[in-house]
Formats: structure tokens, sequence, C-alpha cells
């Protein structure tokens, strides 16, 4: 869930900080971003991998994902933050503004992630698209 979104890195940007959960103790949770183009069967994403993501606002303003920290790209076994039941983790991301308006009071953000959940033996993976409406800074 959105802890805060406050203006970031330079002029026009926003940057969002999230917490991440695991409820759950009988299940572990492994989180990835997701790059465009990562699902189809080249691998040239692997290499200059774009993160999905927008936030729009409601001046009708929109920001691009541009940076997440530290969630990784799924491209090996580092980029996952593994949660095991009761553990939670914090992760920023920066939208980059293409309006030089100014900003609006409420925020909706959506982004991929790829999801891992299940017990070891057998994780089911799914793609995840995440939307939080009325984020207030």
């Amino acid at each position: 869930m959105p802890r805060r979104m406050r203006r970031g890195l330079r002029e026009g940007d926003l940057r969002a900080t999230l917490r991440f959960e695991n409820t759950d103790s009988n299940m572990g949770l492994a989180l990835a971003h997701r790059a465009d183009n990562s699902d189809g069967i080249a691998d040239f994403w692997k290499f200059f991998p774009t993160p999905i993501g927008l936030v729009t606002d409601d001046r009708g303003n929109q920001y691009s994902l541009s940076k997440q920290s530290p969630l990784g790209f799924a491209r090996n076994a580092n980029d996952w933050v593994v949660l095991r039941g009761g553990e939670m983790a914090t992760h920023t991301f920066v939208f980059e503004g293409s309006s030089s308006g100014a900003p609006g009071s409420t925020f909706t953000v959506s982004m991929d992630l790829r999801v891992v959940t299940g017990p070891n033996e057998r994780p089911d993976i799914a793609r995840w698209s995440f939307v939080f409406t009325d984020v207030i800074p």
C-alpha cells in the first residue's frame, strides 16, 4: 500500500515509496518488476529493461516509471525480493513527468510486477497489475 508520494528528483518528477508485506505466515512471496516486452521469446529486454508503470493525477498530468529501487527485473535470482510470512520491504519508484504544469493533489499509481506465491515445491508465478487510487501526498 502506498506510504507517501512526494515531489521527486527533478522538476516534474514524482517519487513513490511503497511498502509490501506478506501477511500469510504459511506462504512465501517473491516480487520482481516486469519489464516491457519481457513476456516474449526474445531476451533483448534483459540488456535494456524498461519498467512498466504510470502515474496520473487529478489535473490530467502523466508520469512514466523511470527508476525503482531495490526491486529488480527478474533477470536472475538476485533481482527478486523474497518475503517470508510477516516480513515487509519498502521500495522507491521514480516517475518522470511529461508536463510542466502544476501537479495535482491526488494520484493514481499503476505498475506491473512479477509475483511468486506458494510453498517452495509448487510456486504460482503470475503477472499482477497494481493500481492505487486517490493517493494523497
